[in-house]
């Protein structure tokens, strides 16, 4: 999106895209943390965010 020429219609629809994209991947798919993403929310933070993976299952 940085480099485009693209009009800000062209992007607006690619978001709106996306955003699609991922309500239907809420809407038909449960979502459950993976056993071993328990205790995710307790993550070390300085001044700089110590991300660990979040794995996610998707089951329809």
């Amino acid at each position: 999106f940085l480099r485009a020429q693209g009009t800000a219609s062209e992007r607006n629809l690619a978001y709106a895209e996306m955003r699609l994209i991922a309500v239907k991947l809420l809407w038909n798919f449960d979502l459950a943390f993976e056993e071993e993403c328990e205790g995710w929310d307790n993550q070390k933070s300085y001044n700089i965010w110590e991300k660990d993976p979040l794995k996610v299952k998707l089951t329809p």
